[in-house]
């Protein structure tokens, strides 16, 4: 899988699962950590765990290692 389908992919886990405020920026040549940055929240921290959880859950599905959530 492409790492810009990557990211549309976890974007759409989280707003299958009602996060808010869902943002993908694509930060390719500007840092050696990542090629995009996912951001989105939740109304609590129960929710927010849910759905970096519910992240773990489908890149494994896809059989895509995350180093950091």
């Amino acid at each position: 899988m492409q790492d810009n389908a990557l990211a549309q992919e976890i974007a759409q886990v989280i707003y299958d699962k009602k996060g808010r405020d869902i943002i993908a920026l694509d930060v390719q040549g500007l840092t050696v950590i990542c090629d995009y940055m996912i951001i989105a929240s939740g109304r609590s921290a129960n929710q927010v765990k849910g759905l970096a959880d519910d992240v773990d859950e489908r890149m494994a599905e896809l059989g895509v290692p995350l180093r950091r959530t």
